[in-house]
């Protein structure tokens, strides 16, 4: 069974007739009475009283049109639902990010983009850096914010922002009234570290490595807003 011979049949009972209905569909008379047979062949029954001048419709033929016309709006809805997904009007989008991300920049960039795509959904699912690129490959998520570059050829990356890691302290520390510190000078400060395995902790612990300048972690806290509590 055809969506075409659906069409065909539904069109001949709105026009009342084969060679209206033939004109609508841009069709020829025969091909549209040839679907219809073949149509009717298939599901076993006439669809029409052959004997009238007219198409009548047998009691078989006005229990197949009602389901005829809503398998058609089916296929007309769901064409539309996917015109409108392609034009970003609805559907879902999933994206995956760390907890600093998540935190500091999606907020201003869902707000905006929900502005201008009110009817799409926006799921956001929190995780580590390193299992990222998993949850991409597995697309659990349609795409990730990272701290930094995937390693591997699997999925394709580009930068979307430049971040910059700063120093805090409290403020009556004697560093908060300096403008800028050297990283030898922090060997003998108390830091305090994300205890899960983040770009930025891996950026840090470099730096402190190639200036040969011990770090010393005296506390690991969860989450970035715990540890600037805590500082």
């Amino acid at each position: 069974m055809e969506l075409s011979q659906l069409e065909f049949f539904v069109t001949v009972v709105e026009e009342g007739g084969f060679s209206k209905a033939a004109e609508r569909v841009f069709r020829t008379q025969p091909a549209v009475s040839i679907a219809i047979r073949r149509l009717e062949e298939e599901i076993g029954t006439s669809l029409f009283e052959r004997s009238q001048k007219a198409p009548v419709l047998t009691e078989a033929g006005e229990l197949f049109y009602d389901y005829a016309r809503r398998i058609l709006a089916l296929r007309d809805q769901a064409l539309g639902v996917l015109t409108e997904l392609q034009l970003l009007k609805r559907g879902r989008v999933r994206i995956g990010a760390n907890e600093s991300t998540s935190l500091y920049l999606l907020p201003h960039l869902i707000l905006e983009y929900r502005s201008q795509y009110p009817d799409v959904m926006v799921e956001i699912f929190r995780h580590t850096s390193d299992r990222l690129p998993r949850e991409v490959l597995d697309r659990n998520v349609d795409f990730a914010l990272m701290a930094y570059e995937p390693v591997g050829n699997d999925l394709g990356a580009f930068p979307v922002l430049r971040d910059e890691l700063v120093l805090v302290v409290h403020p009556d520390h004697a560093l908060a009234s300096r403008d800028s510190v050297k990283v030898e000078e922090l060997g003998d400060e108390s830091f305090l570290a994300h205890n899960v395995k983040t770009g930025s902790r891996y950026k840090v612990t470099e730096t402190f490595a190639q200036h040969h300048t011990p770090l010393n972690i005296t506390l690991e806290l969860a989450t970035i807003e715990t540890i600037k509590r805590f500082v």
